[in-house]
């Protein structure tokens, strides 16, 4: 496996992309990668959905079953509860939910249980992307102290003099835009804002999503990864930090 993930390898045409939660957010996005040529893998924690996905079954209503079995017949696409698996992949995509508690604040018991699934098995040049909606501060102050527990590396740096920081992977913030049943805009209509915590994680994190076919560009926040401001104006994409 490819460990020296240069930007110009995440716009390459077959990239091996695994995708954590594979629910009204996850799966769609999957589906999206497969459909440009990757392979990717769904990674769930319930043995029924991987199941169903691999038999080429929808359970979620405004997902056609036809498009999964046609993905998973030319093998694009395969789902699987062993997260070990995640060592094969170039890029992880975090899509688990996050509900609302008594307190109406999000519940990042999910995220915070997928880094910690995550971290045996990061490798370095890995890319790492939280797309689960949330508040600011969690890519930097929840997932990348988790991550870094692994021995490996991804320093929180900003400014041109921090362009080629070096680093052993990579991690960004690029909150979902899915509209379920939406038949006019989808993944290929919705622009995506990503946000690197260095400027080597926001170069690779747009170029992946665009192999993808989805609209993507960098916007410059604050390095705390969520998405309370994650709604300014795109920026050049030599300008970005982990989004608000």
């Amino acid at each position: 496996m490819a460990t020296d993930r240069r930007p110009e390898f995440f716009k390459g045409t077959q990239l091996k992309v695994g995708i954590i939660g594979c629910g009204y957010v996850g799966l769609p996005l999957a589906l999206r990668f497969a459909e440009a040529g990757h392979k990717v893998t769904g990674f769930d924690t319930d043995p029924h959905k991987v199941r169903m996905l691999n038999s080429g079954k929808s359970y979620i209503e405004h997902i056609q079953q036809t498009k999964i079995q046609q993905y998973v017949n030319s093998r694009h696409f395969s789902a699987t509860t062993e997260f070990e698996r995640l060592k094969e992949v170039d890029a992880i995509l975090i899509c688990v939910p996050t509900p609302l508690d008594e307190y109406r604040e999000p519940d990042l018991s999910y995220v915070e249980e997928t880094a910690k699934s995550i971290l045996p098995n990061l490798q370095k040049g890995h890319l790492v992307v939280l797309e689960s909606t949330t508040y600011p501060g969690t890519t930097e102050e929840l997932v990348l102290p988790i991550l870094e527990k692994s021995g490996l590396r991804c320093p929180i740096a900003a400014g041109p003099e921090n362009e080629n920081i070096a680093g052993d992977f990579f991690l960004a913030f690029s909150p979902e835009r899915e509209d379920p049943g939406n038949k006019q805009y989808g993944l290929a209509q919705i622009p995506k804002i990503v946000g690197g915590v260095n400027s080597p994680s926001g170069t690779r994190c747009p170029g992946a999503l665009r192999t993808g076919g989805i609209p993507s560009g960098a916007c410059q926040l604050d390095a705390r990864g969520g998405n309370g401001q994650a709604a300014r104006k795109h920026l050049p994409l030599r300008q970005h930090r982990a989004g608000k």
